[in-house]
Parts: structure tokens; sequence; C-alpha cells
């Protein structure tokens, strides 16, 4: 049986300040919901005044706090997490740095309980109207992708409500804020034992075990943006990912019970369906089924291996993320790749994750590139 303790209602902040907090807390027995408590406060912004930033790659600068650091396997869990952050700059390009916390039993000081899989928390950005965030995703449309999901927007704004709410990763792939400010763009934990119950690795999800990889894949992309207004129970904000949220052509969905579904052209393909289940689950995760295995499915199962999918990439692309593949940038001269293509892409990309016999001179290679930092302890409450 799985309980979610109620998600109080992000407050309106009149003025810019940061007030991130964890609406929730699963727990569960056999089948697990991934990842569940969001999120957060909404900190007020504005369009105007972003400065324009030096081209550079995605950067995830990662910050593992003492939780992590004093574990008996710490180095595994760092490089393995390092592993997945890594396919994430590869596949995307933004010129953003995304500053991420990682702790061991809590996420941003709150604490999970210990049959917890993992959570996620970022602070959001608002409210914005209709048309800003419409402009901002035009600004920033580089693929195709990009230009078919928006060629589907309506002029004037949908029905329902007015305020949309941004994730601070996901503000600064969009020019919302500054591409490189320092303050923290989320947090993301973990819990139970490290040593016995997740495995590491590629080589088969142990008995008994969850899949590490797949839970920081599922974390890491929720703190990128790929989070849903709807979430927030009795809460009427969107985020943008909602735009492309829909219950059947052309229309919109605005409710967690909806049979909806993630769309590019304007609802008539779906590309995934979305976790409407009554058992628990963020309603931006991936409805799961018995024969599912995406990281971005709202549950899974001890021994199960779960992998990012193509349609993980295009739902964090059309919302404001560059997927840097070739061929798939608006106006490429080679035409775009086939789904078959990009999927071989993105998983040549999974295969570069490290066996525990190569984590040394990955650890060392990301101390000197990214900067990481051993710092500060979120003790639980």
């Amino acid at each position: 049986m799985l309980f979610f303790a109620k998600k109080p209602a992000p407050e309106t902040i009149p003025a810019p300040r940061r007030t991130p907090v964890c609406e929730g807390d699963v727990m569960a027995t056999g089948k697990h919901p991934f990842a569940f408590a969001w999120r957060r406060g909404i900190i007020a912004a504005s369009l105007a005044g972003v400065a324009s930033m030096p081209a550079q790659a995605l950067v995830i600068d990662t910050t593992f706090d003492s939780s992590v650091t004093s574990l008996s396997n710490a180095s595994t869990v760092e490089g393995y997490f390092n592993a997945v952050t890594s396919i994430y700059q590869t596949l995307f390009k933004d010129p953003v740095t995304v500053n991420i916390t990682v702790s061991w039993g809590s996420v941003g000081g709150v604490a999970l309980p210990s049959n917890a899989i993992g959570a996620s928390l970022d602070p959001l950005y608002g409210y914005y109207t209709y048309n800003q965030i419409r402009s901002a995703l035009f600004n920033d449309r580089k693929t195709v992708f990009d230009l078919s999901s928006l060629s589907h927007t309506p002029n004037s704004a949908p029905s329902g409500t007015t305020l949309y709410a941004v994730p601070s990763a996901e503000a600064k792939a969009l020019g919302l804020i500054p591409a490189t400010q320092t303050a923290s763009d989320g947090a993301i934990g973990f819990a139970g034992s490290s040593t016995s119950g997740f495995t590491y690795g590629r080589s088969g999800i142990a008995a008994g075990t969850y899949d590490f990889i797949a839970v920081a894949e599922h974390e890491v992309a929720e703190v990128l943006g790929r989070i849903s207004g709807v979430d927030a129970s009795g809460t009427a904000f969107r985020t943008p990912l909602d735009l492309f949220r829909f219950l059947s052509p052309g229309v919109l969905s605005t409710a967690c019970s909806d049979p909806a579904y993630l769309s590019i052209d304007g609802g008539t393909t779906s590309l995934g369906k979305f976790n409407n289940s009554p058992s628990g689950g963020d309603c931006s995760d991936w409805l799961t089924t018995a024969t599912s295995t995406d990281a971005s499915d709202a549950f899974i199962s001890t021994g199960q291996q779960k992998d990012l999918s193509l349609a993980d990439l295009q739902a964090l692309d059309i919302t404001g993320w560059d997927f840097g593949v070739p061929g798939i940038q608006i106006g490429a001269s080679t035409g775009a790749p086939t789904a078959a293509t990009l999927t071989s892409t993105l998983h040549t990309a999974l295969a570069s994750i490290p066996e525990p016999s190569a984590l040394l001179p990955i650890l060392s290679g990301a101390l000197v590139l990214f900067g990481w930092r051993r710092r500060r302890v979120r003790a639980a409450p």
C-alpha cells in the first residue's frame, strides 16, 4: 500500500526569493514510485534584463554533501551519478550551468523514508503569462521537434489557468534567468542502503535491488524541468511541459487523472502516456505498464533495468533544452534522422556508462572538469 503526504500549495511570492518546498513522501512495497516529491516554492522573476552568456556546453555541477561522501561506497555512488549527468551533458548543448546537490537519506534537508528510492526538489520561477512562456520557447527553438510542437501552440492563451511556473534549470535554458547563476537549481536524494539497496552499472540488476542509474536519470530529468503543474494539488498553474500534455487532438489536459499523453503535433500523435495512476507517482512521469522499461516511468520494481528513451529527450527538447544530435536542427542540410537513428545515438551514450573498474579515472576527471565540491551537511530534520 502506498501513502502520500498531502502536498501543500505553492505560495505566490511578490519579490524574488528562493523557497523550495518538498511536497510529499512516498512509501511503498513491491512496485515503487520513483519520486514523488516536488518542489517547490514560486520565485518572482522577469523576462527582461538577462545578459547574454558566452557559448559553452551544458555543465551539470554536482555537490555531494557529507551524507554521500561518508558512505562506504561513496566513490561508486558519485562515479555513477556523474556518468548519468554526463549523458545529459553529451546530448544537450545549452550554454547553461545547472547546480545540483545530492544527498543520501534526505532531499534538500527533508528526510526520506528508509524504503524510498529517490526524490527531487527544485525551485520554481514565476508566475509568467502564456505569452511570456510561448515567446521564450519560440526564441529558444533549435530543432525540428521545437518547430513542430510550437507550430501547434495557439496564438492566445488556452483555456484554464493563465499562470505559468518554470523550474530553475529550465528557466536558465530558456533565457529567463542568467545561465550561470550560482544559486542551487535543485536537489536530489536517494534513500535506503547504498550498498545493498541498489545495483550500479549495466551488468544486470540484482534481485531485490533497484537500478541506481535509472533512478538518477529520472531525478535529473525532473530537475531539468520534467514536471507538471497538475501535480500541485489544488494549485492552478502550468509548466512549459503542460503545453504539450494532451487529452485529445487540440485539447490540453488539466487534470492528473486524465488519460493524457505527450504530443509534438497538437495531440495527433502520442509520444507516450502520462502517469494517472491512483497509486501515486508524478503526473509528468510515464504511465507504467507490465512491459514498460523507461527511466521516466512512474514506478520501478526490484531487479528491473530502465533506460532513457527518445521520448524522454524530446520532452526536454521541446521545453527549452537543445537536443544536440546532428540533423535535427532547423534548416539542417542533411535532413532529420529517423527515430531509429536517434535511438541508436541515445543507446551509444547509455553504453558509455562505466563499470566499477573504470570509476576512478572518470571520477578524477570530473573533479577537474566540472569542479565537484564536497561541502555543507544537510542534516535530516
